[in-house]
């Protein structure tokens, strides 16, 4: 959040120190107006970094994430002493954060860390005969609330290919494809787009948070195996729940099941913005 934060303050102040004539290194006829901007922008870079090291070091030091945010954020007492709680709020801060342009595992990084230590402990707690304690951690997520990316968005591409015909969006859905089969859905999001696109805010939001419910219910019911074994957020649709739930084919059902209900989310605003396109 500091990263965020401080381009606001920071981009007006390298702007003030690039006017200043003593930060001038080369003058207007001794080379190129690039080359001169580049050369010209070096004292005052040097100037920011140097004001604006002791102030970040500070804020780190009063703010910055202590040793124990891992532990604290996997156990699931942490808020309210409910995983839906917990999950509910990870997925919604991720997604909301990604709606505005905001990259939000690494926004979330000690949140984001602490779900992949949660794996870890339960793959321990599996390799001494006892049940899993953490419902929700990484690879569940990227299993079942996060299909085809932040927001679900895998069932976005499907739904413009399967019930609109307007040829742009699907050339985007299209193209955006191959990749949100890995969880990457930079394309969508940035050439539909999603970000910054209040009609697709509520499905974007509404829909991971349906893949975490059903996930978590279905666990806590038997039908599926706990996650427990680490896996890469990367990997393919389908493949990512075998091996997340230790090879559990109940698992890759219930991510189709969930797929088809994303589906569902997003077909009315998908069929809105068609019709108004």
């Amino acid at each position: 959040f500091l990263a965020i934060l401080l381009p606001p303050f920071a981009v007006p102040a390298l702007a003030w120190l690039y006017r200043q004539p003593w930060c001038r290194l080369l003058s207007n006829y001794l080379a190129g107006e690039n080359l001169r901007n580049t050369i010209n922008l070096i004292l005052p870079g040097l100037a920011l970094a140097v004001l604006l090291l002791p102030l970040l070091i500070g804020l780190f030091k009063t703010f910055g994430p202590g040793p124990g945010i891992v532990d604290l954020f996997a156990n699931p007492d942490w808020i309210g002493g409910s995983p839906l709680e917990s999950g509910s709020l990870y997925v919604f801060l991720n997604s909301i954060l990604w709606f505005f342009g905001i990259h939000g595992a690494h926004a979330l990084l000690p949140f984001t860390q602490a779900l992949e230590h949660a794996v870890d402990l339960n793959a321990t707690a599996l390799a001494y005969g006892q049940a899993a304690t953490h419902p929700v951690n990484a690879s569940f997520l990227g299993a079942f609330a996060f299909v085809g990316g932040s927001g679900a968005t895998l069932a976005l591409a499907l739904a413009i290919l399967l019930f609109t015909q307007m040829r742009s969006l699907r050339l985007i859905a299209l193209a955006s494809l191959p990749l949100s089969l890995f969880n990457i859905n930079e394309i969508l999001l940035f050439a539909l787009p999603v970000i910054f696109n209040f009609r697709l805010l509520i499905p974007f939001l509404l829909a991971p948070m349906a893949g975490l419910v059903v996930a978590l219910y279905a666990q806590a019911s038997g039908l599926i195996a706990p996650v427990t074994v680490a896996y890469p957020y990367t990997g393919l649709i389908g493949l990512n729940a075998y091996m997340a739930s230790g090879g559990d084919w109940a698992a890759v059902a219930l991510q189709a099941c969930i797929l088809t209900l994303d589906v569902l989310i997003y077909l009315p605003f998908v069929r809105r913005i068609a019709a108004h396109a």
